[in-house]
């Protein structure tokens, strides 16, 4: 794997700087496209070949594999004091030009905004789309969470992008109710479906009780998979997000271990599959009371694929105090193993709250199960390609980041957004997805 690529510039002003670096990002394409063809043609066939690139204010990780090529990116701000911060506008014109660039297509897209931005960003991006002819309809995914700092609208942009080298099309929208409500993406002998923003029946009001606003977004997340042709047990992720999260945080949770009884993911005491999640505070531009993403694999054809839940060794099922997630989950293609770590705060082994009150040990805490998450299938940090940290309050960046370095983590990589974590005495919250090339399905990485 080469080490990531550090872009320093002179003292030129700065909306300047931004762009030279981001000219010199596109303009290493074509090496970087020379580089993977070089390095695949040196791996073992039943391997992808994974590659890292960072420089601020964008990262990307590349996997290669076959006609397929992924991207995962992390587009941020960049640093424009003139102008108070980075526009949406110009933010989602370098995303549309990487895009139209490397020829992909959207699988994912999740956007950390303020959320009284969604009117100025959901135009930035019709605008640059169109410039450009990117097809972002079925998308995205607005999360309603404040930056920690600056004065940019955007925390920061997260996406998985493909292209087909052979110039097929790779990504197809998922249609229901006349419209686009997610993307699909086959590769691997695994068929990806990603619902981006589903939400309860419109008809549900605030005289009508949370639980069921819950009950009614799983039932709708319930319906669309099945008109998919699949189920909940092909779900491996989910993004949950309730913009009063800390007011009735237990309700929700009855709510959703009710709908995964019924779906036969859990019985009265043990469970039979549970998907990795988040469950943190966000809002939605419909003033919902309750979003949801959703990402499913199902294995295509028979394939040797391996999806397994991940346990913790440094903390208890969340099943036992009441949730109804898995600490991870591993998708085990056969040429690359993904790990989908779920929203990790500052719990210990029997369920109760350590450090409460200090983000700093929290964050540390939190950082440390991770890493022995991901350690557990024989990834580290360095196979980071997406991490969001949901801090309490903005003045909690600064811990974060102190812990973040400790651990030898790319701060380049991180989206960090204000946001209420499940527990009042908790300040921080983790979430991370990370993928590296792996031996063939039925080894361990």
């Amino acid at each position: 794997m080469p080490p990531a690529l550090v872009f320093a510039g002179a003292s030129a002003p700065p909306r300047r700087l931004a762009v030279r670096r981001f000219c010199v990002i596109l303009g290493l394409m074509k090496a970087e496209e020379s580089l993977s063809r070089r390095v695949r043609a040196e791996r073992p066939p039943s391997c992808a070949a994974v590659s890292r690139f960072a420089a601020d204010p964008v990262t990307r990780v590349e996997v290669a594999y076959g006609p397929v090529r992924e991207y995962f990116v992390t587009f941020k701000p960049g640093a424009m004091p003139e102008a108070g911060g980075e526009t949406a506008e110009s933010l989602y014109g370098r995303i549309a030009e990487f895009l139209d660039g490397a020829g992909c297509q959207i699988v994912q897209e999740r956007c950390y905004a303020d959320p009284g931005a969604y009117a100025e960003v959901a135009a930035a991006r019709a605008k640059a789309f169109e410039r450009r002819n990117v097809d972002g309809d079925g998308a995205l995914s607005f999360v309603g969470e404040a930056p920690c700092e600056g004065a940019a609208a955007i925390a920061g942009v997260q996406l998985w992008a493909v292209r087909g080298e052979d110039g097929s099309p790779r990504v197809t929208p998922l249609l229901a109710d006349g419209r686009r409500v997610g993307r699909r993406f086959l590769a691997h002998g695994l068929g990806y479906t990603a619902l981006p923003c589903v939400g309860p029946r419109p008809e549900l009001g605030p005289e009508h009780p949370r639980g069921e606003h819950a009950r009614s977004m799983f039932n709708e997340v319930g319906r669309l998979l099945a008109g998919a042709g699949l189920a909940y047990r092909d779900v491996v992720r989910t993004w949950i997000y309730v913009p009063e999260l800390l007011a009735w945080y237990d309700e929700f949770n009855a709510a959703r271990r009710r709908v995964f009884l019924e779906a036969g993911l859990i019985g009265d005491s043990e469970t039979n599959w549970l998907p990795a999640s988040t469950g943190i505070q966000g809002r939605c531009p419909a003033g919902r009371a309750c979003t949801m993403g959703v990402l499913a694999a199902a294995r295509a054809n028979g394939t040797p694929v391996r999806v397994e839940m991940v346990a913790s060794p440094g903390q208890c099922e969340a099943f036992e105090y009441g949730s109804a997630f898995s600490r991870a989950v591993e998708v085990h293609d056969g040429c690359s193993s993904r790990m989908y770590v779920s929203g990790t705060a500052s719990i210990g082994g029997g369920g109760a709250s350590i450090h409460p009150g200090d983000a700093e040990r929290q964050a540390a805490h939190t950082l440390g199960v991770i890493r022995e998450l991901l350690a557990a299938r024989g990834h580290g940090f360095a196979d980071v390609a997406h991490l969001t940290a949901f801090l309490k309050g903005p003045e909690h960046a600064e811990d974060f980041r102190r812990a973040a370095a400790r651990e030898g983590l790319d701060l380049r990589l991180a989206v960090e957004t204000v946001a209420d974590v499940c527990r009042p005495e908790l300040l921080v919250e983790i979430e991370v997805m990370s993928i590296r090339a792996a031996a063939p399905a039925g080894r361990r990485s």
